[in-house]
């Protein structure tokens, strides 16, 4: 999935009342099935949360460093908050890394910059990136 979004879930996370106390609207909202078969074993979704898009997935990697630094700057307090509110167990950023895979590629790093790992670090939140492998085209 090709996704550059902020991600919030918690096996016991009231979704509703944690959107309730932020002022973002989500791409994305699901919630832990609470259904259990004659077993007693769950079937469905584990947690509850939701996904706020942050930008453009096809961006290149530095560009979504940018726009996460300044999301998380412009919004720290009120991220911070969603940090602390109950239920939360997973809030992280994720990122995309495209790379086209060529012959002579054996290997990549991907690191967060500085700047964004301090200010995700200080509201609560993890940086997760995707590496998203397009195979180079052979008839080229």
């Amino acid at each position: 999935m090709n996704e550059f979004v902020l991600c919030v879930s918690g096996v016991d996370l009231d979704v509703d009342a944690c959107l309730s106390t932020c002022p973002f609207t989500p791409v994305h909202v699901w919630r832990k099935a609470t259904a259990k078969s004659d077993d007693g074993s769950d079937h469905g979704l584990q947690t509850s949360g939701f996904k706020i898009e942050l930008g453009n997935a096809s961006a290149g990697f530095h560009d979504q460093q940018k726009t996460a630094t300044e999301f998380v700057r412009h919004h720290r307090n009120i991220l911070k908050a969603m940090a602390q509110f109950p239920g939360v167990e997973t809030f992280g950023l994720v990122l995309v890394f495209q790379v086209t895979l060529t012959s002579g590629l054996c290997g990549f790093m991907i690191s967060s910059s500085s700047e964004l790992s301090w200010h995700a670090l200080d509201v609560g939140l993890s940086i997760n990136t995707v590496v998203w492998l397009e195979q180079e085209d052979i008839n080229d």
